[in-house]
């Protein structure tokens, strides 16, 4: 039986490799990454990682992917309201959560959006796991649910499903992270719009264009 400094041990461990790996995979991308160079910078062997993660360097970027998928739940559990409010509204607030984290946090969702739908990572053996964590699918569920109340209050705008409803916030969420990344690192993409604008898009996604639930009125 493990003792609880055992687990503090490894619990400390995981976090090292986690942090080392988010770094590398972000600068160097998962192939010009390394276990042994993870183990490296984590203070540990390889061997410290394969006995955390046995399937070894696509698990541990499923574990990165997933902890920071985590933080952006945490954060949006923090600031958005969710009592008594229009669905609508709280929708808006996640978005915006998600796009400030982009300025509070930019090393963490480069992380994300670089790696939402990254083809490479799908070329390893390990198919059968795709980019979609535990923590992802929390997000995506969560917006769902708020799409298909949104649908139920008839809220919608006319010939909107809540289904599409919710890929178009998926989809203009990753798009907004996306650009801003692109126009941070030095490519030729054009300027970057403001999180007020993307709110805006947003708006007419979830409510045509009728009242700005955004506002108090």
């Amino acid at each position: 039986m493990k003792s609880n400094s055992d687990n503090g041990s490894a619990t400390s461990l995981r976090n090292r490799i986690l942090k080392a790996a988010r770094h590398l995979f972000l600068t160097n991308g998962y192939f010009g990454t390394t276990t042994g160079k993870i183990a490296s910078d984590a203070g540990t062997s390889e061997s410290g990682i394969f006995r955390l993660f046995p399937d070894g360097k696509y698990e541990v970027l499923m574990a990165v992917y997933n902890d920071c998928w985590g933080e952006v739940n945490s954060e949006i559990d923090r600031q958005v309201r969710i009592e008594n409010q229009d669905p609508r509204r709280i929708l808006l607030e996640i978005l915006r959560t998600v796009w400030c984290l982009y300025e509070k946090k930019p090393l963490l969702m480069s992380f994300i959006i670089i790696n939402t739908g990254n083809t490479d990572t799908l070329l390893v053996a390990k198919r059968e796991k795709a980019i979609i964590t535990e923590e992802n699918v929390r997000y995506v569920e969560r917006i769902n649910e708020l799409c298909r109340g949104c649908a139920k209050q008839e809220l919608l705008p006319k010939g909107i499903t809540a289904r599409a409803a919710r890929e178009a916030l998926l989809g203009l969420t990753e798009g907004v992270l996306l650009g801003w990344y692109l126009a941070d690192n030095g490519t030729s993409y054009p300027e970057k719009i403001s999180i007020d604008e993307a709110v805006a898009a947003a708006t007419l996604i979830v409510n045509g264009m009728g009242l700005n639930v955004m506002s108090d009125s």
